[in-house]
């Protein structure tokens, strides 16, 4: 196991003085980590040290587990792999992804007051719907006082407040938002931010709950202007060394990249590098040099040392099997050397650190037997106020959003506009007036043939939603990630705001396709459409959830709709089912909602057309309709979709309650 010293940087008067670090609150990550089913191990065994009020980077070359220990922090490792480890850190934190997940319509300030009401910091009630006026929000915040950005401690004593407003304002200039507060951040149909602009956002937007752990992987990527990374990491380092203002709490700030630049080298604190899952260094910057020194290997002049560092643990050593393993063997014998020269001269601080060592030792024992853990928590005093954001007021403030969505964003609602109203007009062309047909024959052929298209399409055509709900889905779990919200509040507000827009399709379709193809029963059509709508967006709501990636949830839901449509009972009656799959006639939506507009259609019409005349019962006789009541199929169809939205929400609950799931695993004498 490779060890590291317990030394730190402790700021004092705004700079830096080079103390022996005494931790009050355990910071070290032991872990072993490995591919399920599988021998290669991706981390081998180590443990880290996170100093408070610092910012510590976990480098190495591609491949090197960066991002699987981090993930492993913070508990999100996939089921693929095993994990026996713990972590000791305060549980107040939060995590900004390598890709952005952002809604478009929103403009800085915008989102940054979503923020603040999703995590209970503003009030819903103080909603100035500036999505649509963001002078009155200004105006109104002008007009509120003269309230201070200083600490007001309340009378138990426990919290401290302070303007949400100024904060947010704060933050904005920290990662040098300012000028683009009231610019959105914009995507494929609007121009908007830039992505280095929207990755500075991304960051603010975490770090306005204040965390004590600010976790980030590879923050200044896709920043291509120096400056602008350089910006965002002075504005984490003065985040790590400046104390909660709401607790008083130090924080961290742990982020992974690649290789730093010189500019973005001289801000970090406490190195973490990796190689081959093996742990290459690990402690303070300012330290690092003297171990490669000591190993042979200095920094050149006028050399980037994170270059040089990276560099020299992958030039592979002709005398050694490993250059991994050597460098990780040359990093343990330097920190034993070091610890024994620290006994020499401060024999006080040396034994705390050789007993929190063996400490930590006694805690990796790892059996064979043994399931697999996650990491476990500190208690922490403020995450009573994150148990809170799971009210109806989150839940409102996710439907008000997902409204705004509908209506700013084109690629939602207006494309499938368009789409629907296209088609309900080829075929309103394409059948028009019907009934003026002389051949009855064609008739009763064309309606039945007609409305199965109608069905089987717009079912299908619920496929358009899939990639904005793939959208939503990566938005939803890095927010639930960071323990904004349940899922089941997602849900429920993604559901609620799915019905206008599946009525003003269905409203749109009838419109259309009514008048042209003189079609009987317009209203309850309407409504036949707008359940039918409701049933298939619900589907694709659920795929969007359980497909790991965009293109299976466009072939699953495809699939899923295709099958559906051979189902109905148009193509092949269903008496003449195979017997072992009879039931499957009963199962899609599309079923229900196919004969209730057969039976709205033809029953108690009669055809008169010489030289003989027709029934519309003998029709859904032909069918296997006759008895089918318009009302019952009605309700199958409300239930089905509430049944789907029930599924979908145990499947959300189940997967936050297993990441939720924390096993503390310590084997002591």
């Amino acid at each position: 196991m490779q060890l590291g010293l317990n030394s730190s940087d402790e700021i004092r008067d705004g700079g830096f003085a080079e103390v022996e670090f005494v931790k009050t609150i355990p910071s070290r990550s032991i872990l072993h980590c490995y591919k399920k089913g599988e021998s290669k191990t991706i981390l081998h065994p180590f443990h880290v040290d996170f100093p408070e009020g610092c910012v510590s980077i976990i480098m190495g070359p591609s491949g090197a587990g960066k991002t699987t220990l981090l993930d492993f922090l913070l508990g999100t490792l996939g089921r693929s792999v095993l994990a026996r480890g713990e972590v000791s850190l305060p549980d107040n934190d939060a995590y900004v992804p390598q890709d952005d997940r952002l809604h478009t319509f929103y403009t800085c300030q915008d989102y940054m007051e979503h923020y603040a009401r999703l995590s209970g910091e503003k009030s819903l009630c103080s909603r100035s719907f500036s999505f649509f006026n963001n002078k009155a929000s200004s105006e109104s915040s002008a007009g509120q006082g003269t309230s201070t950005d200083e600490e007001v401690a309340n009378d138990d004593g426990t919290n401290i407040e302070f303007d949400i407003d100024k904060h947010i304002s704060a933050v904005l200039a920290g990662v040098g938002l300012t000028k683009e507060k009231d610019t959105i951040v914009g995507g494929v149909f609007q121009r908007g931010l830039s992505g280095g602009q929207k990755r500075r956002l991304s960051v603010s937007l975490e770090a306005l709950s204040n965390p004590l752990n600010l976790f980030l992987d590879e923050p200044t990527v896709r920043i291509y202007y120096s400056e602008s990374a350089l910006g965002t990491m002075e504005y984490l380092r003065d985040y790590a060394r400046s104390p909660c203002p709401k607790t008083g709490l130090k924080r961290r700030v742990i982020l992974t990249i690649h290789q730093p630049s010189s500019f973005i080298w001289e801000l970090v604190d406490n190195v973490i590098l990796l190689a081959e899952g093996r742990l290459m260094y690990q402690g303070r910057r300012a330290k690092m040099e003297a171990f490669f020194a000591a190993a042979g290997h200095p920094t050149p002049m006028n050399y980037n040392p994170a270059d040089h560092y990276v560099h020299e643990i992958q030039i592979q050593n002709p005398c050694s099997s490993s250059v991994h393993e050597l460098w990780s063997d040359r990093f343990k014998k330097w920190s034993e050397k070091r610890l024994m020269s620290l006994a020499t001269t401060k024999p006080a601080a040396a034994a705390a650190a050789a007993a929190d060592t063996t400490e930590f030792k006694e805690a990796a024992v790892v059996t064979a037997d043994r399931e697999s853990f996650w990491p476990s928590r500190l208690s922490y005093v403020g995450n009573a106020s994150r148990t809170s954001c799971m009210s109806m007021t989150i839940f409102a403030e996710l439907t008000c959003r997902y409204f705004t969505n509908l209506a700013k964003n084109p690629g939602i609602l207006g494309l499938r506009i368009i789409i629907y109203a296209g088609f309900s007009l080829v075929l309103g062309v394409l059948f028009f007036r019907i009934e003026d047909k002389q051949d009855m024959f064609a008739v009763a052929q064309s309606r039945s043939g007609l409305l199965y298209f109608i069905v089987a399409f717009f079912t299908s055509m619920a496929v358009a939603s899939v990639p904005f709900a793939i959208v939503e889905r990566n938005i939803m779990n890095k927010e639930v990630r960071n323990h904004r919200y349940h899922p089941v509040f997602f849900h429920a507000a993604q559901a609620l705001a799915s019905i206008p827009s599946c009525f003003i399709l269905a409203v749109i379709s009838t419109v259309i396709l009514m008048p042209m193809t003189k079609m009987h029963g317009m209203y309850f059509f309407g409504f036949n459409i707008f359940l039918l709508l409701l049933c298939a967006d619900a589907l694709a709501q659920l795929v969007s959830h359980i497909a790991p990636e965009f293109i299976s949830a466009l072939a699953i839901s495809s699939g899923l709709f295709g099958i559906m449509s051979l189902l109905m009972g148009f193509l092949i009656k269903p008496s003449h089912f195979p017997g072992f799959i009879k039931w499957t006639y009963y199962v899609p939506c599309t079923t229900y909602s196919f004969r209730a507009l057969m039976v709205n259609e033809f029953s108690g019409q009669e055809f008169d057309v010489s030289p003989i005349s027709e029934y519309g019962d003998a029709i859904l006789q032909r069918y296997e309709m006759a008895d089918i009541s318009r009302t019952d199929d009605m309700i199958v169809l409300i239930c089905w979709a509430l049944a789907v939205h029930v599924i979908t929400c145990i499947y959300l609950h189940l997967k936050w309650w297993r990441n939720k799931r924390i096993f503390v695993y310590t084997d002591r004498q």
